[in-house]
């Protein structure tokens, strides 16, 4: 997955395997910086909001349906945190 920030100098990429450690790799490459973060499938189980970055990406490979259910949770991630970010309402009658 890869979400472009910037006026698409800056590119950060998210790549799903089946075991390793997590890794991150910065680097300029062709004009562009590109920030990769490498995961397991066990780290995407239970994402955070770090995990927001992801939001509004799209999916360059397809290998399975792991991108799209953690292209889902971030969508549900950033809901439940939008919601908990609006002001409450109070009902108050004057």
């Amino acid at each position: 997955m890869m979400q472009p920030t910037g006026r698409n100098c800056h590119y950060q990429l998210v790549a799903v395997r089946e075991i390793g450690k997590i890794k991150r790799d910065a680097r300029l490459w062709n004009g562009a910086y590109l920030d990769i973060f490498i995961y397991t499938n066990e780290d995407i189980l239970n994402i955070n909001n770090s995990f927001l970055r992801l939001l509004s990406a799209i999916v360059l490979q397809k290998c399975d349906r792991t991108e799209n259910l953690l292209l889902a949770k971030v969508e549900a991630l950033y809901a439940s945190t939008q919601q908990h970010s609006q002001p409450r309402k109070l009902n108050c009658d004057i």
